[in-house]
């Protein structure tokens, strides 16, 4: 009888120990603009406004892609809306618990990956409130 309570409490240390490891982000990942904290300063111009609300259209049907590889290495797609080619993007990554880095050749980012390991949010530094939410493909 004693072998039960054993097991359960063996069980119930590994569930524990493992719930603080973030899940991996290797796969595909598609992503989509959430703009809806971006703001205009208060004194915007009318015609400010209205190519503020041009660019919201135009970016809401742009369409992204992150491939994270187990080798470390990364392929990035920007397509749709106002890019006319797509632009593919490379580099490498890391991940240290819910943070995941990029380093391509032109730029550094920063993501974090929700706690359920479903989402993962990218705020661009000079986004202006800004975000990519990517969900697994």
């Amino acid at each position: 009888m004693q072998f039960r309570p054993r097991l359960a409490l063996s069980i119930a240390l590994c569930a524990t120990a493992l719930s603080g490891f973030a899940a991996s982000v290797v796969g595909t990942w598609h992503g989509r603009l959430d703009m809806s904290a971006m703001k205009l300063p208060p004194a915007s111009t009318p015609q400010q406004k209205e190519m503020f609300q041009k660019f919201r259209t135009s970016m809401a049907t742009t369409k992204f892609t992150f491939t994270f590889k187990a080798d470390k290495s990364y392929v990035s797609t920007m397509a749709g809306g106002p890019v006319k080619k797509p632009i593919n993007r490379t580099g490498t990554w890391t991940q240290s618990g819910n943070t995941v880095s990029t380093k391509g050749e032109k730029s550094t980012e920063t993501m974090t990956l929700s706690a359920d390991g479903k989402t993962l949010t990218a705020i661009p530094k000079r986004g202006n409130g800004l975000k990519v939410i990517f969900t697994r493909a």
